[in-house]
């Protein structure tokens, strides 16, 4: 008889407790106060994410600055490229020039020894013509002839001097296209030494925002570890309030006639651990976890399944969550497995 009552008294404060939780602000707040010591505040986790989105912005706009540093160092590359093929053009140019003074030089040099030669030969002519004036009468016909030929030579040399004219024109010219040249040359050494003088500014300018980057990478993984170490803390703490708290509320209810074993056992070539409240051959599973989402229910429904084929179908399931997504809300439900969350605020 006092069996049976206390388990209809067990009964009715099953009922009541999640009445009580929703109804009862007082009793719900104390519970929630029991859980907030351990819960980083609301303001802490926004000022970290607001610093995030911080480093976030600077890093895009240095990355931004990075691209259009980027492309006019392209173009630069692009216009000394160009400079390069002209002026390997004009050093071939010039090499043919040079080629063909030194042919001209050749040429001159050549008609200049001829025209020695032929004024030599006219001086020797003069003198034989005044060692023979007793008898030119008698040598008419070859002073005629001789004439003839100084006359040809005046011709050859009208045309050499002609010739010699034209070279002129050529090598004033070529000389002129030399002079052209060589300030076009120095035009462009002016602005390669410009062009030299920005890209070393950009090269100053890259490796202080190389600098800025690193510290600004090196401040968020030490940021990420610090986020790491806040989550593993909060959670090992929100399961051991959890448990404490299911020890409570297990023993208000049950009175000290039941105990909590932890069962290990092996499923797809892995080993299981689940926690069991047992009374009177009674076994009921509670799985506690401080956040769930639908890959850790896929997780936790496996090792339940495994549990529930060695030892029965019908053995009861809880799982305990501060944070639970709705997908796993549904996917654990599907497979009558209670899920126990604080409601959400109105």
């Amino acid at each position: 008889m006092k069996a049976e009552k206390i388990k209809a008294e067990e009964e009715r404060i099953l009922k009541k407790l999640p009445q009580l939780l929703r109804a009862d602000d007082k009793f719900k707040m104390e519970v929630m106060a029991i859980l907030l010591e351990f819960f980083p505040s609301r303001e802490e986790f926004m000022q970290v994410i607001k610093k995030l989105d911080q480093i976030i912005a600077v890093q895009e706009e240095h990355s931004r600055i990075l691209r259009e540093h980027s492309e006019t160092l392209r173009e630069h590359s692009k216009i000394l490229h160009e400079h390069s093929e002209i002026l390997q053009e004009h050093t071939k140019i010039l090499r043919e020039h040079s080629e063909m003074l030194k042919g001209h030089s050749l040429v001159i040099k050549e008609l200049v020894d001829e025209v020695k030669e032929m004024k030599k030969t006219i001086g020797e002519h003069s003198e034989i013509l005044q060692e023979h004036t007793k008898i030119l009468r008698e040598h008419s016909k070859i002073l005629q002839e001789h004439s003839e030929t100084l006359q040809e030579h005046t011709k050859i040399l009208r045309e050499h001097s002609e010739m010699l004219k034209g070279h002129s024109l050529v090598i004033k010219e070529l000389v002129d296209e030399v002079k052209e040249m060589r300030k076009t040359i120095g035009e462009h050494s002016e602005i390669l030494q410009e062009h030299t003088k920005i890209l070393r500014e950009h090269s100053e300018m890259l490796k202080g925002h190389s600098l800025v980057i690193k510290e600004l990478v090196d401040e968020v993984k030490e940021m990420k570890k610090t986020l790491g170490r806040i989550g593993s803390r909060w959670g090992i703490m929100v399961e051991d309030v959890f448990r404490k708290a299911q020890a409570e509320i297990l023993r208000a209810i049950l009175g000290q006639e039941y105990r909590i074993e932890k069962e290990t056992f092996e499923y797809q070539g892995v080993k299981g651990e689940v926690d069991l409240v047992v009374k009177d051959g009674r076994k009921i599973l509670i799985e506690v976890s401080s956040s769930l989402n639908s890959e850790k229910a896929k997780n936790i429904l496996k090792k339940i399944k495994a549990y529930r084929s060695k030892e029965g179908a019908g053995i009861e399931c809880f799982v305990i969550s501060a944070s639970v997504s709705a997908d796993a809300v549904i996917l654990l439900s599907n497979e009558s497995i209670k899920v126990i969350t604080p409601e959400p605020e109105e």
